[in-house]
């Protein structure tokens, strides 16, 4: 095991939509697409000089010496042009690693997981600490995204969105008045996106301006009768082409995202994006837990388009 005192600039770069394209082709020929699009990000991770950790699934981490070289490849990703219904989001931030087991850990790293899974499909999300870093050109062509506290954090982390310059995503400051401060909104040419929940024999879907209850109670669209179970345990709800989760029972939810990381929540909003599953109260693998896989798709003039994949504010 070793550490890098020094800070290193760190980039998950995740694939998004496979999940449609093996359903929609089938796995040789998905598995084809896909393996293509991971090494043409590990070659744009190679020519901008960073160092390539490993690969999860759909996903690619890595570092770089230097937060500019991670910002060039990051824009070089989002540049690619599409490949099917495969698209890029990830998130970038800085900070020492320790390096073990062909992996890298750490508080950092932790950052750009959660970062990355609330980018949306053809967005990447960056740390206040990266932009801070950055020669003043690149900083300024980063948009501001928000200020969010992430579980385990003391301090709100200020939220750069880096889209493609063709990118329709815009941001508009909100001033509060007589707060003091400022607070921003992240305005997007919203697409049309539908969420679609499974647990057991039931299958629930929802699009804008509507809302799916998970809970104990029979009233609930997704009913888990189980002690551990809230009456009124989750509400997954569609708003302004976003998937929101908001846990409202004592004793917390469970969201893991595809790829493989897993966040707690308890009396907390999560921003859900792609494929996963929410399980209330107990981790996804105990082996009493009840797991509800989730599915998100966003639509274009009435027909899907892809998939993506979480995170908390």
């Amino acid at each position: 095991m070793s550490r890098n005192e020094s800070p290193v600039a760190i980039l998950l770069a995740d694939i998004t939509g496979s999940t449609p394209l093996y359903e929609g082709i089938g796995d040789a020929a998905a598995a084809r697409q896909v393996g293509a699009c991971l090494d043409a990000l590990r070659s744009i991770i190679e020519r901008q000089g960073g160092a390539f950790i490993l690969s999860r699934g759909d996903d690619v981490l890595c570092t770089f010496a230097e937060p500019a070289s991670a910002l060039r490849a990051a824009r070089e990703m989002l540049a690619r042009p599409p490949t099917g219904q495969l698209a890029i989001h990830g998130g970038m931030n800085v900070g020492p690693v320790v390096h073990a087991n062909g992996d890298i850990f750490g508080d950092a790293v932790n950052l750009t997981a959660r970062l990355a899974a609330l980018a949306r499909p053809g967005e990447i999300l960056i740390s206040r600490g990266f932009l801070d870093r950055l020669p003043v050109a690149d900083q300024s062509s980063l948009r501001i995204l928000d200020s969010m506290t992430f579980k385990g954090k003391s301090a709100p982390t200020e939220i750069y969105s880096l889209v493609p310059e063709d990118g329709a995503g815009r941001t508009e400051a909100v001033f509060g008045h007589g707060s003091g401060h400022t607070r921003t909104r992240y305005q997007q040419a919203a697409p049309e996106v539908s969420v679609t929940l499974r647990y057991a024999n039931c299958s629930r879907s929802c699009k804008e301006q509507a809302s799916l209850s998970i809970g104990r109670a029979d009233e609930c669209d997704l009913v888990i009768g189980r002690s551990w179970v809230s009456r009124q345990h989750a509400v997954v709800t569609v708003r302004r082409g976003k998937v929101q989760l908001e846990d409202r029972s004592s004793s917390g939810t469970y969201v893991s995202v595809r790829g493989g990381y897993e966040f707690f929540m308890r009396r907390e909003t999560v921003v859900l994006t792609g494929s996963g599953t929410i399980s209330p109260a107990m981790r996804p693998t105990d082996a009493n837990a009840e797991v509800i896989h989730y599915d998100i798709v966003r639509h274009r003039r009435g027909k899907p388009q892809q998939r993506g994949d979480v995170d908390a504010s």
